[in-house]
């Protein structure tokens, strides 16, 4: 099951299955060929490397297990520090205050056009920088309500990625033997 993953240590030729299905070990394939003039003779049993990998996969999920319990208490920590859904409600609100004062300040724009209609330059001039104004404001809600929305959306992909990868540890110990697809996914990810 681990045929092209593992590596001689001394001379980097990659190892060989040989033996059979319950005593299979891996070899250097340099030495296997070219004898002790290549490399030295050492082996490892496929049931040792199986227990190894196995153990460090436990290992990997017991952190991940206090990992996702760390994540809980710092998301809880930054909820009540923050309370992040409460501030993009507000922003929120305030977005949609804004566009109301904009929408009533250019029919009171317009209204006063109407009115004065030898004065449009004098209006506009008045009214624009106070719009200019508005539109900055609207401008920086809608990038804290960006900001915000993404905050509370990382730490839940970050819950649920450890979640995943905890699932998937577990379904590949509860199984309780390995197989190439396993071995081939775990050896993948550990650079």
């Amino acid at each position: 099951i681990f045929a092209g993953k593992l590596r001689c240590y001394d001379c980097g030729s990659r190892l060989t299955s040989t033996g059979n299905h319950y005593n299979t070990r891996y070899v250097c394939a340099n030495y296997n060929v070219n004898g002790t003039n290549a490399c030295s003779n050492h082996a490892v049993l496929e049931s040792e490397l199986t227990e190894s990998l196995i153990m460090v996969v436990k290992q990997c999920r017991n952190n991940l297990k206090e990992i996702l319990k760390d994540i809980d208490v710092i998301i809880q920590r930054d909820s009540e520090r923050q309370d992040i859904d409460g501030q993009i409600k507000m922003l929120e609100s305030n977005l949609t205050k804004a566009k109301s004062e904009v929408f009533a300040i250019m029919s009171r724009k317009a209204k006063e056009i109407v009115e004065n209609p030898g004065m449009e330059d004098m209006i506009d001039d008045m009214y624009k920088e106070f719009i200019q104004q508005k539109y900055k404001d609207i401008d920086r809600i809608k990038k804290l309500l960006k900001d915000k929305k993404q905050i509370a959306e990382d730490d839940t992909q970050i819950k649920d990625n450890v979640s995943t990868v905890l699932a998937l540890l577990d379904e590949t110990l509860d199984s309780n033997e390995l197989t190439k697809k396993q071995v081939s996914m775990l050896v993948s990810h550990i650079d």
